[in-house]
């Protein structure tokens, strides 16, 4: 009899700790879920700041008057490729004002509130932008595909252009500032027909990760040329 109440003893003694360990791995799982989401808040954090930095970077090197948006929505649709930012007329943006990044060029307005303004990617079909070739200048027209991989129009048969070379803005069309880079080449094929080379290249910034840019909102002459 003795030995079956030892026996209840030790199983409730058992039991206890049993539970008190139990109690403990829940205590430690909600603390380690709370130390994963503080971290997940400090990682988060310090790409902020990290691209901010960047884009700090970007604005000491432009001698233009220049200010930091926020994107704050995107087009949905597949052949309308746009963002909307956080800066409008009251903060100087207007028609056809570029907007960049720290990789390159992201677009024009083309339409804009006191608060907002809605901007078009070059990764539009409605877009073209005037480039050079860094390497050797030859001339072409970036054209949107509705994704980063865009045409580059117009470049002559005889011109010397080749995958990897990076292509920057002309300046000729009059809205973008000259030397801003827009992407690099992938592709060159000589045409059996006519007298332009069939040229891919992919933009430089990444639009599915874009989440502050710069607006230019100064003379356009004063970005540093390449």
């Amino acid at each position: 009899m003795i030995n079956f109440y030892h026996k209840v003893a030790r199983f409730w003694q058992l039991y206890i700790e049993l539970t008190k360990v139990k109690e403990e791995n829940l205590r430690l799982k909600r603390k380690i879920k709370e130390l994963t989401l503080k971290n997940n808040r400090y990682q988060e954090s310090l790409k902020t700041i990290n691209r901010l930095k960047r884009l700090l970077g970007l604005k000491n090197e432009i001698r233009s008057l220049c200010l930091g948006a926020m994107v704050i929505g995107s087009s949905p649709n597949s052949w309308f490729k746009s963002i909307l930012i956080d800066k409008g007329t009251k903060d100087g943006l207007k028609i056809h004002t570029p907007i960049i990044a720290p990789e390159g060029l992201v677009g024009q307005v083309i339409n804009v509130s006191s608060h907002y303004a809605k901007v078009l990617l070059i990764t539009d079909y409605n877009s073209k932008v005037s480039v050079i070739c860094s390497r050797s200048r030859a001339r072409g027209i970036f054209v949107g595909q509705g994704s980063r991989n865009g045409k580059v129009e117009y470049v002559l048969k005889d011109e010397d252009i080749k995958p990897g070379d990076i292509l920057i803005t002309s300046g000729l069309e009059g809205i973008f500032p000259k030397g801003i880079v827009v992407g690099k080449v992938l592709d060159v094929r000589d045409q059996k027909e006519g007298l332009f080379k069939e040229i891919w290249a992919k933009t430089a910034v990444n639009f599915g990760h874009l989440e502050e840019v710069l607006v230019l909102v100064g003379e356009k002459t004063c970005f540093p040329l390449k």
